[in-house]
């Protein structure tokens, strides 16, 4: 128990760790607005396909995309990708 302390301590500095996690929740990632960013995705990465906001069923954005954008309340589901671009 003692040693978790110490861990939790040199995790958050000494800060409320619900505090320190919240406020890297509301932190975008840089470059990713939502849009999907026409990077190449690596074999095995994951990928989301937002069935409420795709235009048709190939499209697929990656997670840092995905997490930026606005999809609470959609009908979404991840797998892992064999290749492709956030599109």
């Amino acid at each position: 128990p003692e040693m978790f302390h110490w861990c939790e301590w040199l995790l958050f500095f000494g800060s409320d760790p619900d505090a320190v996690l919240e406020s890297l929740r509301l932190v975008k990632p840089a470059g990713h607005t939502g849009e999907p960013c026409a990077r190449i995705l690596k074999p095995g990465e994951t990928i989301y396909h937002c069935r409420t906001c795709q235009a048709d069923p190939t499209a697929a954005v990656c997670a840092p995309c995905f997490l930026a954008g606005e999809h609470a309340g959609h009908e979404y589901f991840m797998v892992r990708t064999g290749g492709g671009c956030c599109n």
